[in-house]
């Protein structure tokens, strides 16, 4: 009897890591708590030393250590500041105070990944918005209009998107999504459907690194595990996980941005459809914002790291878009700044820039609100 409750207990409790690791919406509340936690059961973090040590475990790899330096002073206007700025970003931008753009009387920020936007314009002043994102998530995002559902007028509520878009763009899974993810997967098992099936269609895209972070990311057990990521940079200079080493070695990769079959790769092979469909929506987008009385309507695409410290197999998506003459949408182009000087513009154990990668792209986007001013 005991031998079958624990069995019992054990499926309940592989059932429930399952959901938990296929639920976008559980898995951030639950790191919310563990990610802040020094606890035995925290989640091991070096986060401060860069996402990416964090993620490989190099805590004693001192030279891909680096510490968020950002700072900020006073934007200066000649003019009377008379924009309201809208900026609809990630974490590139989500910790940029309002003072630190030129000539904006007031400033919303919305993070993609959990804040909506309700916007109120004032036609007495200009209205600028600012779509920002990182180029490794720039194909996936804007393959569909979910911006639609994200940035909207408080008073229409958002738009309705075209059946076309829904099932071609990402979706954000809701929690029927979740159970009826889990629900069809426990259907196909009964009829021997092949697992990379059940792997692309029923579970989230980061369901392996989601378990692994529920059965062994903790603090207990980080002290193997950095051992184990020393051994491996040492002897053989590889990184672990979804982490990979520059070929100059002075610099950390995510996987994901430098793998020739994932979209979010800078060496992805963008197919013509693919890039036709990324246009279309962003005329979409763009006609859509300006017909509701926004002034201008940017596109801020922030390379990946990849993209200008090892371009070689680059696939060209952000200089494409930029120079791409039936995109109406205007550009923030810090590509071609990060060109002509791309020296420690990126943290070395991090996704993200560093203080001078993230002034330079602050002094583009200035540049073009002192315009607005000035007209």
């Amino acid at each position: 009897m005991l031998k079958k409750v624990a069995s019992y207990m054990l499926i309940l409790a592989g059932m429930g890591i399952l959901y938990i690791s296929t639920s976008e919406t559980m898995m951030r509340k639950i790191s919310d708590i563990r990610n802040e936690s020094d606890a035995w059961w925290g989640v091991h973090s070096s986060r401060e030393k860069g996402d990416l040590v964090n993620m490989a475990y190099l805590d004693y790899i001192h030279k891909f250590h680096s510490e968020r330096d950002y700072m900020f002073t006073k934007a200066v206007c000649k003019e009377q500041p008379q924009t309201d700025l809208y900026l609809y970003g990630d974490s590139y931008t989500f910790k940029i105070p309002d003072t630190a753009f030129a000539c904006v009387d007031n400033y919303t920020f919305g993070w993609r990944y959990s804040d909506i936007i309700k916007y109120r314009l004032d036609t007495s002043k200009k209205n600028i918005l600012i779509i920002e994102t990182t180029e490794r998530y720039l194909a996936i995002y804007f393959l569909g209009l979910d911006l639609f559902k994200q940035v909207y007028d408080s008073a229409s509520g958002p738009k309705e998107m075209e059946e076309e878009h829904i099932v071609k763009g990402f979706k954000t899974p809701s929690l029927f999504n979740d159970i009826e993810r889990i629900f069809h997967f426990g259907l196909k098992m009964l009829f021997n459907i092949k697992w990379n099936f059940y792997v692309e269609n029923c579970f989230s895209e980061t369901i392996n690194q989601n378990i692994e972070y529920h059965l062994f990311d903790y603090n207990f057990l980080s002290a193997p595990r950095q051992a184990k990521a020393s051994l491996n940079y040492y002897l053989f200079k590889r990184a672990s996980g979804d982490v990979v080493i520059s070929e100059s070695g002075d610099q950390l990769f995510i996987k994901e941005s430098v793998s020739e079959d994932n979209i979010m790769s800078a060496r992805y092979h963008l197919k013509d459809d693919e890039y036709s469909i990324i246009i279309n929506n962003l005329n979409t987008i763009y006609d859509h914002y300006r017909s509701e009385g926004f002034d201008e309507v940017y596109l801020a695409a922030i390379p990946n790291p990849v993209t200008i410290l090892e371009p070689h197999g680059y696939n060209m998506l952000i200089p494409r878009l930029q120079s791409d003459p039936s995109l109406r949408m205007k550009c923030i182009d810090i590509y071609s700044e990060y060109k002509q000087n791309h020296e420690n513009i990126f943290r070395p154990g991090d996704t993200h820039w560093s203080n001078k990668g993230m002034q330079m792209w602050i002094q583009v986007v200035n540049d073009s609100l002192r315009k607005h001013t000035d007209q």
